[in-house]
């Protein structure tokens, strides 16, 4: 068994957010190249419910955002303009994992792969509120993500309780995206 120094293959400054990928990523990159480790790194994006069942943990942000969108003081769903939604359904990145991980393909000795496992079709968000609105049972307003974060701020200073409205578990977090509302790029 070979032995190696550990404080070689971490000897680089980490980042200031420990829930950072980067990390990870060079940690297995040192691990490939001084261990001789092959290593199948796997990038995945924003999952999302089964494609058959729509199972989506309740506990995740976009379902707490939906959830909380039905509230009657809120009523509404925030309008993402320059975003898009990229999600991949959690069977689907299941699949591709498997595939990834199980393939019979010959890898040399030490070889580092990163995968990227993304939906390669985004849809901008107001296509996805376009499917949305026909299955709600109630219309819910089109509203910019401040004032819908203002509408969950309200609730917040009623102080209602977080088990009745999810969303206020993440306030910060919401108040935070509609600072970058305006900013072009992929949802999650």
């Amino acid at each position: 068994m070979r032995r190696v120094n550990i404080s070689v293959i971490l000897s680089f400054p980490l980042p200031l957010f420990s829930s950072d990928a980067r990390p990870v990523e060079r940690i297995t990159q040192q691990a490939t190249k001084h261990l001789g480790i092959d290593v199948k790194l796997l990038r995945v994006g924003q999952l999302c419910g089964h494609t058959k069942t729509g199972h989506w943990s309740t506990s995740e942000m976009w379902p707490i955002l939906f959830a909380t969108a039905a509230h009657p003081d809120v009523n509404a769903l925030p309008r993402f303009e320059k975003k898009s939604v990229d999600w991949i359904p959690v069977n689907i990145a299941a699949s591709t994992i498997s595939d990834i991980l199980l393939s019979s393909t010959s890898i040399p000795k030490g070889e580092y792969n990163v995968h990227n496992i993304t939906n390669p079709h985004p849809i901008p968000w107001s296509s996805l509120l376009s499917m949305l609105q026909p299955s709600l049972s109630s219309h819910l307003e089109i509203i910019s993500m401040k004032e819908w974060a203002a509408r969950l701020n309200g609730l917040a200073d009623k102080g209602v309780d977080p088990a009745d409205v999810p969303g206020l578990r993440l306030l910060q977090f919401f108040e935070n995206m509609a600072n970058e509302d305006d900013v072009e790029s992929k949802l999650f």
